[in-house]
């Protein structure tokens, strides 16, 4: 059975949208990967900047849910976290390192807030949700270690 990382803090927080390492997207420098997350939600340059100007991520988050929704988020969300978790290993050696030195370990972003969505709530002796953010870590991890990975 593989060992279960179920918190995104501590020796993990490397995994967190909310921790400290910049990520450049598109020329644009964010201040974590949420602060780009959010502002990839955004229909429009200045609810763009808007978001990206935060100076928390916690901010971020919360100036994303004030904006315009661009149509289509609902279908290429999945694929934005993914891309800029590509940036946030790429540009982060530490982050590279840490991921990698998770072997085979399931990844759940386990956390107290009830999002189900990204991440999962431990109800009744499991993990219930969808998780989403803990799948894009593992399929990353295991592309970066396939065979022939020379990374």
């Amino acid at each position: 059975m593989p060992e279960v990382i179920s918190s995104f803090r501590g020796k993990h927080n490397s995994l967190s949208n909310f921790s400290n390492h910049m990520v450049t997207i598109n020329d644009v420098i964010y201040r974590t990967s949420e602060h780009a997350f959010q502002a990839a939600k955004a229909t429009n340059e200045e609810d763009r900047a808007y978001v990206a100007s935060a100076p928390t991520a916690a901010e971020a988050k919360k100036r994303g849910r004030q904006i315009k929704l661009r149509p289509d988020w609902d279908l290429v969300n999945i694929n934005i976290m993914i891309e800029i978790l590509c940036a946030k290993i790429d540009q982060n050696r530490d982050v590279y390192d840490m991921l990698i030195g998770t072997g085979d370990a399931i990844l759940i972003e386990g956390n107290t807030w009830n999002d189900k969505y990204w991440g999962a709530v431990f109800e009744n002796g499991e993990w219930v949700g969808e998780n989403h953010l803990g799948k894009c870590w593992m399929i990353l991890r295991n592309v970066l270690t396939k065979p022939g990975d020379k990374t």
